[in-house]
């Protein structure tokens, strides 16, 4: 049986798949320490999400360092678990759906 915190990044894995303007990789936490589980380019933008089987579940300092620094650096952060994941998901995919009207209204400007 699956541990509930790899049932949440399968989750999020599947979330991210239905999205048409993103490119994402899942690390491998085993090989880098510090970095986030999902580092992501949405619009132009990078996004690093890190996932947390809980609200209360252990932050590592070098994890919170890493997420500091890229938005810091200019990129969003995000640390979510599978109770804020709607809200997480629903900013990335707003991101997500402005490259979409951004097309669309170049478009219709230049037809």
């Amino acid at each position: 049986m699956k541990k509930d915190e790899t049932k949440f990044k399968e989750r999020v894995q599947r979330d991210l798949n239905k999205l048409n303007n993103v490119w994402f990789v899942k690390i491998q936490q085993v090989s880098i320490r510090g970095i986030p589980d999902f580092l992501m380019c949405v619009n132009g933008g990078f996004i690093a999400l890190e996932l947390k089987r809980s609200e209360d579940a252990e932050r590592h300092k070098l994890q919170e360092w890493t997420l500091q620094s890229i938005s810091h650096a200019g990129g969003m952060s995000f640390i979510s678990w599978p109770d804020n994941w709607e809200e997480t998901f629903a900013v990335i995919q707003s991101l997500d759906e402005k490259v979409d009207r951004d097309r669309q209204e170049e478009w219709e400007t230049s037809h």
